[in-house]
């Protein structure tokens, strides 16, 4: 019988390394993909509102007032025919979602461009103004490229968050407090 005499700080520091690397992999792969990464974010999607749909829907039978439950039987069945779509036409749903985002780019960068240029005053308030203005630009380019877009648009934002993700969890790593043993191996 072996005895894991691994300090919980050493399994954390551990366990944020694996969790780091994975997701710089999975991350660089739907770049790398940014199709399959798309198609499989979408079909997630699909899944995810067909589950919340039938939990909405069985949930409508145990609240009180009829009233009560045909609201949540209408919110179960939009999300059940959502996640229905999304897994029956998941490029067209991909289509959707990549023009959705590339307006919504393009609203946020523009409220963001006004935001900054209200409040000039605000310290490195050309951070902001430079962030919308780069926004709009990544909306204009969505928008215009459309529908060709939609073949990368979603997989390599969804890309970029997990390899971010795996990134923030490598440096989080290091702010783990060690036990101690590495200061006595030196």
């Amino acid at each position: 019988m072996t005895t894991n005499h691994e300090t919980p700080q050493a399994r954390l520091r551990n366990w944020m390394t694996y969790y780091g690397v994975a997701m710089l992999i999975l991350g660089s792969l739907a770049i790398i993909f940014p199709f399959l990464a798309s198609a499989i974010t979408v079909l997630a999607i699909g899944w995810i509102f067909l589950a919340v749909g039938i939990v909405r829907f069985i949930h409508a039978f145990k609240v009180k007032g009829v009233g009560n439950v045909l609201l949540r039987m209408l919110l179960g069945a939009i999300y059940l025919v959502a996640g229905i779509y999304l897994l029956v036409h998941p490029l067209a749903a991909t289509a959707a979602l990549t023009l959705f985002l590339g307006i919504f780019f393009v609203v946020e960068g523009v409220i963001e461009t006004i935001f900054a240029l209200m409040n000039r005053e605000m310290p490195h308030w050309g951070w902001v103004l430079f962030d919308g203005l780069i926004t709009i630009l990544l909306g204009v380019i969505i928008w215009t490229s459309w529908p060709a877009s939609s073949l990368w648009v979603i997989g390599t934002l969804v890309g970029i968050s997990i390899l971010f993700s795996g990134w923030s969890a490598l440096m989080y790593r290091q702010l783990v407090p060690g036990d101690g043993a590495e200061a006595s191996a030196v």
